[in-house]
Formats: structure tokens, sequence, C-alpha cells
């Protein structure tokens, strides 16, 4: 606080709503004021992140002030950008604008206010001043011209109430900010051939609400929820599209049924913005948080010079650091543009994605335009699963929300098939098919286009004259009883060949390349692609935007028939070739080549499958994944089952590497019992090494010294010293 009375130079800021009063008016004194409180909100937020000082409100603007100019001035630029950032989201009853006046001189301190020449003259360029103009006097222009990248123009010598003589002033150029963002992720695209979107009017209204809602007020969840096939990813494609297209920037994280990767879906999503922001924002994260963000986002070395060590912190204070960092980078994305974040198929996500989930929903406030959609199937989640745990809290979240999708009605499967179809469905035979598929399909949308391409592909359905024409009653129409049956009948209709490429495919994954499914089947890349056509046209697989080469399925039911179909052996020899096609390739992640590896150990590669199931066990703990970290070192551990020719101490070891992840994720009884299982085969293996780092393990990160009151843990070290 500046003591009374006290004299400094400073610039002097005032910003003013113009045509408040009219505003007021239109929209009632209760909503009026609101807006000019998040007016107050927003601009007090800026005014604080240059560096400046709120000397006081004066009702519909604000004075501040700054010690230099060039600070004042970036500052008056992005109010004015924020402001008109928020215009392009609301009503236009609630549309706002501002003023700006900057003044620099000596400035008299006393009782938290500022009096002076500069205040006045501040205060009279503000009055001075267009809606959306920022006016600066000569000594603003000068101080700040050499520290600041901008080409002030002249307005001429003008006469302000109150003051002697003529101020010589200054228009101070701003620009919107830019609306260019990254490309919509590919999976949200539409894909050729796609069927127009029909019924949900409700749940699509709602979502547009609850979107509108997040870019004026803030941060907001949305959770949607819905058994498989039911449309959840298609519902949120579509409200991502329309909001991409008006220039929010929509990031999209998946997660895998058969790869819990640790953070999966935020390692995709923040690869995208890094990729595609600004350097200047990345630079200000970096400066902010330091190169924390590395674990996730290792293209930050590519986009910002001399990215700095992460500190040596003990673990859970680096983790909150790496939460914090995330939602750093999410809130400052935000402040350029709105944010639609979305985390698909969250039933298969690791628990430290949902932890950093929690985390962003607990910290974004009305500072931060940010709508995040979660999708996950309310079938898949039990009690044990880390969504289940943390539904609660984000349910209690102050502003979240839960959607839960059920089957389209009949009004809603007529408009599809009538969208599909691309004619009316008005005849007594259209009417009565559309009966029977809500009552074989319970308005599943997957299911109802899976029964639609069957019957066209079976000859069921045919186009006559522009319209569909069915070659059998409905009630003969032979619907499937099941989904997977509808797929498999599908699938029955292609070669063996093809079937035999696209359950190796499934096998590789969710996405797979082209190039090493080529070689895993043992055939020409060309040859691979004439069959992968066939599934192509027939929607099957899709391929992936933006990604030469790679291709995915089209629904999760697809591959999980294909899997369902290999034997136990089938799947064991492909998941081997599959690894020893990915091994030693610099883009195959860590945890992938686990994941393949563990499923093939009983195929010969049972040492390998350990050695990378450890090497993926302590990426995961580095991330502090503990749970992945966990299930990769009992994967292990089933993998040395097999291995037949292991060294001894190797048991040994993975149950010391488990005490220390089953510590740094709270399991201290866990951790205790592990590093005493390990203490027994040290001892049986007379290995006094081992011994000592399995009482290290016991006590857990701090070493054997840090609890020297542990009774076991001194006693593992005597033993120890007995064998040495």
């Amino acid at each position: 606080m500046t003591d009374a009375g006290t004299v400094s130079t400073a610039t002097i800021q005032f910003s003013d709503m113009v045509a408040s009063t009219a505003m007021r008016v239109a929209l009632g004194d209760a909503a009026a004021n609101e807006v000019r409180r998040k007016h107050d909100s927003v601009l007090t937020s800026v005014i604080e992140r240059h560096g400046g000082r709120l000397v006081k409100s004066l009702g519909d603007g604000l004075m501040a002030s700054f010690t230099g100019s060039a600070e004042a001035v970036a500052a008056a630029i992005d109010m004015q950008r924020e402001i008109d950032r928020g215009a392009r989201r609301v009503a236009d009853d609630s549309r706002i604008a501002i003023r700006i006046g900057l003044s620099a001189g000596d400035v008299t301190w006393e009782a938290g206010d500022c009096h002076g020449t500069p205040v006045v003259t501040a205060a009279r360029l503000c009055d001075a001043a267009d809606a959306g103009q920022v006016l600066c006097d000569e000594l603003v222009r000068g101080l700040a011209r050499g520290r600041i990248d901008l080409t002030f123009a002249f307005v001429g010598e003008l006469d302000l109430k109150g003051l002697a003589a003529p101020v010589m002033g200054f228009d101070v150029p701003w620009a919107p900010a830019s609306l260019e963002v990254a490309p919509l992720p590919g999976p949200l695209r539409p894909v050729p051939g796609e069927s127009p979107y029909a019924g949900r009017p409700e749940e699509r209204a709602r979502l547009t609400e609850l979107w509108k809602a997040a870019q004026a007020d803030g941060g907001s969840l949305v959770l949607i929820a819905g058994e498989p096939g039911i449309g959840k990813s298609r519902l949120v494609s579509e409200l991502a599209r329309g909001a991409h297209a008006d220039g929010a920037l929509v990031l999209l994280g998946r997660c895998d049924e058969h790869i819990p990767a640790p953070y999966a879906p935020w390692i995709e999503l923040l690869r995208t913005l890094v990729g595609h922001a600004e350097e200047e924002l990345l630079v200000d994260h970096v400066r902010r948080h330091g190169g924390v963000l590395r674990r996730l986002a290792p293209e930050l070395d590519e986009r910002v010079a001399d990215v700095p060590a992460v500190p040596a912190v003990d673990a859970d204070t680096e983790r909150l650091l790496l939460f914090d960092a995330v939602v750093g980078l999410l809130v400052a994305a935000g402040r350029r543009a709105p944010v639609m974040l979305v985390i698909d198929d969250a039933h298969w996500a690791d628990s430290g994605s949902v932890g950093l989930l929690r985390h962003l929903v607990s910290r974004v406030d009305d500072e931060a335009p940010i709508l995040t959609l979660v999708t996950f199937r309310d079938t898949d989640i039990d009690r044990s699963h880390a969504l289940s745990a943390a539904l609660g809290d984000l349910h209690r979240a102050a502003r979240a929300e839960r959607i839960s999708l059920k089957g389209l009605d009949r009004p809603g499967i007529r408009v599809m098939l009538e969208g599909t179809a691309g004619h009316d469905l008005d005849r007594d035979e259209d009417l009565r098919f559309v009966d029977r598929l809500a009552e074989e399909t319970e308005g599943n949308p997957f299911f109802i286009s899976e029964v639609l391409r069957h019957m066209v592909e079976t000859g069921i359905l045919v186009e006559e004259g522009g319209r569909w024409v069915g070659t059998v009653s409905s009630d003969e129409s032979g619907i499937p009883e099941g989904v997977r049956d509808v797929v498999g009948q599908r699938l029955s209709r292609f070669s063996a060949q093809i079937n035999d490429l696209l359950r190796t495919a499934a096998v590789i994954g969710r996405e797979f390349d082209l190039a090493p499914l080529a070689r895993i089947v043992g055939r020409s890349e060309d040859e691979v692609v004439d069959d992968l056509d066939e599934a192509i046209a027939a929607r099957l697989v899709n391929e992936v935007e933006d990604a030469i080469g790679r291709l995915s399925f089209e629904h999760a039911l697809v591959r999980q028939t294909l899997l369902e179909e290999l034997s136990t052996n089938k799947r064991i020899r492909l998941h081997r070739k599959i690894a020893e096609e990915l091994d030693g390739r610099s883009d195959t992640p860590i945890d992938v080549l686990a994941h393949h590896y563990c499923e093939a150990a009983m195929a010969g590669v049972a040492e390998r499958a350990v050695e990378v199931a450890r090497e993926a066990a302590r990426a995961a703990s580095d991330a502090f994944s503990w749970d992945e970290a966990v299930r990769l070192l009992e994967r292990a551990r089933e993998a040395l089952d097999a291995f037949a020719d292991a060294e001894p101490g190797v048991e040994c070891d993975l149950l010391t590497e488990l005490a220390f992840v089953e510590h740094g994720r709270g399991g201290g009884d866990a951790a205790r019992a592990a590093a005493s299982r390990a203490a027994r085969l040290a001892r049986e293996i007379v290995d006094p090494v081992r011994l000592g780092d399995a009482g290290r393990a016991y006590q857990g990160d701090l070493g054997i010294w840090a609890r020297p009151n542990d009774e076991v843990g001194i006693a593992f070290l005597r033993d120890a010293l007995d064998v040495l």
C-alpha cells in the first residue's frame, strides 16, 4: 500500500461502459447488474495480469494505475479484446462496448486513491473516445513506444474539459483476438456417406444452451451417458462442428479399451493444443509453469526454446504442478477463444485421467469459457472404476449437468430413416417398418444403421425410382436380434481374406496403420489397400483425416465383434507378431508395446514382456499414474509365470517395484505386503542387495532412515547385514 501523500510516477487508465443506461433499460436492473459484475471481473483480471492495480470502481467503469506505460497499453488492448470476445457470445441486449483513456505523469496517493493532472487527463480522454477505442496522450505514447511494437495514430490536439491546454491525442490500435484455432479433430468431422443427424431435439437444444452459458459465464461440465451405440459421440460431434465453425477451439481426447495408457486422452488433446497454440501463449505458459507440461506434451520443447527442467519435488507436489500446468494452459487458451473439451469413452479412462478431470472441474472458474464434455457408457461402470468414484464429486460441481441418452423414439427413427433414404416415409408399409425397427432395436442409432446396411446388402431393401422399396414385408425382413449379430452377418459377406485382415487390425487397436498391418499379415500394401477399400465402402472402417495410411474402426462394437471371433491361440500369435513389428520403432508408445507383449507372453516372448511392462510401469509412475503402474507390474508378474528361465531375483525386483508404486498411490498396507514378499524371496536366494531394497520399499520413497522406529524395516536391514 502506498503511503498517504506519496508522489509517484504512474500511468493512469480509465475505462467506461458505453451506453450502459440504455442497456439497463433494455435488460432491467437485475440483469444489468449481472452484466456489470461480469464486466468488472473480466477487466480486473486483465489489469492484474498485466501488473496493474485497480484503484476504484466508478459504477460503469474502472480506474487503474500501472508502473509502466507499455503494461497499461497492453492491458487496454487485452481489455478491448476480452469485451469484443464476450460480445460475440451473448444476445444483442447484453452486448457491451468500452472506451479507454490513458495518461502518464506524477500522481499523489491518499487513502488508496490517487490525484493529479494525469488522472484528470485519462478520465477526459476516456470521455472523448468512441466505443471500442483507446486514446492516450503523448507521454504514454513516448514511454510505451520503445517497449511495445505498435504504430500509434495521431488524432489531433484535443480540447478536454478542465484542462487549460489542448492534449495531443493518439489512437492505440488493436484488433480482435484471432479466431484461427486448431483444426477440428478428425473423429469429430463428418464422415463421407454419413446420414443426416436425426432426433434428440431436446438434448441438442440443451447442449447448445450450455455451450452459450459456458462462453458467457465460464467453465462448465456436461456428462453424457448411455449404452454402446446410443449416439453419444455423434451428439457431441454435431455440437463440436458448429462450435468450431463459429471460431471455438475444439480439443478431443479419447480413451482406449485395451490400452489404458496414463493420461491418454489428455496427451492427445494437449498435443493438439501445443502444436497449434500461438507461440506467445506457450512462452507465457512456460514462464508461469516451467517445463512441467512436457511430461504429457513433449512437443513443448519444439515450440519454446530453453524450456526449464522440472523442479525436484516430492511426487504429490509434482503431480499437483502438472495438473495446475494443464489447467493453466487451457485457461490461457480460453482467453483467446472459447474452448470445447471432449473426453470420449471415459469408461475406459485410467485413474490419472479421471483425477486430472476432477482437478480441471474444481479449478476452472467464470473467467475461462471452457465447456468440458465427457461421454461414457453407464453400463460399463462398476464401483471399482475410477470414474465411478469421481461421478459424485463431478455431479456436485457448481456448473455440472448429466444427460442420459435413451433410444430414439418412433418419430426420431422415422426422421433418421427419411434422412438416410432421402424421401418421406408416408406409406403404411413404411410406417410398419418403422414400428418393427423401433421394437427390435429399442431406438439404438448404431443398431438401426447396421440393420439398414444389412438389409441393403442382402437385397431386402432396394432403390426403385428414387425410393426405398422392400422386397419382402417388414414382418419377413429377418432383423437380427443383437448388434453383434448384425455386425457378424455383415462381416460374413466379405471374403475370408478380408475378415482375417480386419481381425488382425482389431488386435492392433482402434486405429491402425496400413504399412505395419501389411507386414504383419505378410502381404503387399497395395493388396491390403484393395481389401480395406471394401471395408471402407461398407463403413466398417474409416480413413483418419490428415493421417495418410491410417484407419480406424467405425465403432467399438465392430472391433469387439472381430476380436470375439478369434481363438485364444490365434489372438496370442497375432499379439506376438504385432509386438515384434512395433518393437524398436521410436513412435511406438511403451504402454502399447507392453500390452501386445504381455498378451503374447505365452508365445515365447515372456522375457521381453516382463522387461517392457516394467519399463511402461516406470513411465506410468513418472506420470503419477499409480494405478496404471500397479496394473503393468501385475501384468509383468503374470508374464513371469511363462518365463521358465527367469533369474530367481526377477520376481523379487517386481515385488519391490510394486511396493514403491503402492506407496505412491497411498496403499501403505499393500506396499508393505509386497515388500515383505520381496524380502522373503531375497532371503531365499541369499541376496543382501535385494533384501535391502525390500527394506527401503517397505517404508516408501523416503528410504529406510525416514522411519527409524519402524521395527520391520530395521529388521530387513539387520537381515541384510547378517546375509553379508
